[in-house]
Order: C-alpha cells, then structure tokens, then sequence
C-alpha cells in the first residue's frame, strides 16, 4: 500500500478528532460562562460532522501528507456572543485556554491508553495499528495546544490576548488581526516556528513516551 495513503489513514481520523474534542471543549466552556449560543447551534457535541470543516479538517490534511508540506488544518471555530457571558469579556480567555487544554489532555490519555496497550501480552496487526493511532494521537495533540497557545491571529492564544488587555490596545489589536496569516508565514520561513513550536512539543512528546517505556 502507498505509504502516503497509510499515513493519511491514519493522520485524518486522528487530527479530525482531535479538532471536534477541541472545539467541543470551546463550546462546552461557554455555555457554562454564560452564551447558550453553541448549545443551540448543535455544537456541544462531539459528532465530527458538526465541527468539521471540509477543506481545513480533511483536505487539506491529505494535500500536506501527499506533497510533504508542513501538517496544518483546522475546525469550524465556535461563535460565542460575549455579551451573553457572565463576567463579561474576561471570561473569553477560558473558552480560548479550553481548546489547547483539551489536546494536552487528550495527549495525557493516549500517553495512557499507549503504556497500557504497550505492556499488554500479545502481538499481531490489531495491536499494531493501535499502537500508531496512540503514538499519532500524542504528537498530533501536543502540536496543536502549543501551536493555538500562540499569541498570533486568528489563534487561541490571540483570544485570550485579546480578551485580557485593556479596551484602548483593542484598535492595534484589529489592525494586528488583518496581518495574522502573513505573520505566521514569516516565523515558519524564518525558522522562528521551529523554536516556537516543535522544540517545545518535542521536549513534552519525548518526555509523555519515557513514561510509557
């Protein structure tokens, strides 16, 4: 079988869950501050067709796995009405922090659910395939918190910027907004993504797999 096609099955279904617990976990956290707006736009679900978005959660996936670009992608991002929190707009820095949480949670589990298939008795393709889809899951999870903890439109990490500093930086804050995808291409082309992102994630991946072994 195509390597490409092996890994793409195995890429997709992860990443595509990995997406939906963490806009799940966005939607979750604010019904519970206050906006029923998710409830009610049928996103408080872990249902992958409520969460996906075609181009960002599957196809692009598989064009970055095929042409062996940098793996990117993305979910439908919850709306949330801040008017409709209780506390205001503070409380949007917990709905932004939930979805990078909630891989390194997710990280946590199959780190788990990987030492324990891992020191299980028995061999064969089941276990093995198990055993990609855990290892997958881990470096999937950790890279996706820490790249969306990054402050840089339209990030997580920007929300909770956003939502923290005072109302008169908001003006720099919008023009900032309008630059995030070109301020992303210069850190990845200038090597910066690197120190930014994957030291970081690989200094937690390696550290969650030496508790497995």
């Amino acid at each position: 079988m195509d390597p490409a096609l092996i890994k793409v099955l195995y890429v997709v279904p992860t990443i595509l869950f990995a997406l939906c617990v963490h806009e799940f976990a966005h939607a979750w956290v604010a019904v519970k501050k206050g906006d029923d707006g998710p409830k009610e736009a049928g996103r408080l679900t872990l249902n992958p067709m409520a969460h996906a978005d075609f181009f960002g959660s599957i196809l692009l996936p598989v064009i970055c796995i095929y042409q062996g670009f940098p793996f990117i992608g993305w979910a439908k991002p919850v709306q949330v009405a801040t008017g409709n929190l209780k506390g205001g707009r503070k409380q949007m820095a917990w709905i932004a922090a939930a979805g990078p949480a909630s891989n390194l949670v997710l990280a946590a589990v199959s780190t788990l659910l990987l030492a324990i298939v891992y020191h299980s008795p028995g061999e064969g393709n089941f276990r093995e395939i198990v055993l990609n889809f855990l290892q997958i899951s881990v470096h999937l999870n950790v890279f996706l918190a820490i790249f969306n903890w990054l402050p840089i439109p339209p990030l997580d990490g920007f929300m909770m910027l956003e939502s923290l500093v005072p109302a008169k930086f908001f003006p720099y804050l919008y023009r900032l907004s309008k630059y995030g995808f070109a301020i992303m291409l210069v850190l990845f082309f200038t090597g910066v993504f690197e120190f930014l992102i994957v030291t970081p994630s690989m200094f937690i991946i390696e550290g969650l797999f030496s508790l497995v072994v």
